[in-house]
């Protein structure tokens, strides 16, 4: 839809302002736990990510959203179904590439959120680990990156966990 790319644009153009000097964190967006400033994940996450971080919520088929946008059209008010196909990750983990490009240099640590037991959050963290390293190697830059491990079964339920898959 047009007003979403709309949207994609300008978000990355903010996020390439705001970003500098950042540690981020990259939270994946489960669907059926939104606003993503009010969900589990990020409640159970608040102790442990460093203070003056940009939290960005990592969302398939959309994009990406930083957490105090996470309540506004269009991340808030869309559905999605849960299983999640491994081309939208690809096309989120590139979107999410492309930003990051523009401020990798200026960027101290990432943080990546791993919901174990979920399909596509596994995998996500995982491609975007690999992506984020060779970026790192091509613009000689040294980042810290840490994988922050968190049981999808204890936040969600074991029958919400199996619904998380990758297609």
């Amino acid at each position: 839809r047009p007003r979403v790319i709309r949207r994609r644009i300008r978000l990355e153009q903010a996020m390439l302002r705001r970003l500098r000097g950042q540690k981020l964190v990259l939270v994946p967006g489960v669907p059926f736990d939104k606003p993503y400033s009010k969900s589990r994940l990020v409640k159970a996450l608040l102790g442990s990510i460093p203070r003056g971080s940009e939290v960005i919520c990592i969302v398939p088929p959309l994009g990406y959203v930083p957490l105090q946008l996470s309540e506004t059209y269009p991340w808030s008010q869309y559905e999605s179904k849960f299983v999640v196909r491994r081309d939208e990750i690809e096309d989120v983990v590139n979107l999410l590439m492309e930003m990051l490009y523009g401020v990798i240099k200026d960027v101290a640590e990432i943080t990546l959120v791993n919901l174990k037991n979920c399909g596509w959050c596994e995998y996500l963290v995982k491609r975007l680990s690999t992506e984020i390293k060779v970026m790192c190697r091509y613009v000689d830059k040294d980042i810290q990156i840490k994988i922050l491990e968190i049981e999808c079964c204890s936040l969600y339920g074991s029958s919400a966990c199996d619904s998380l898959r990758l297609e």
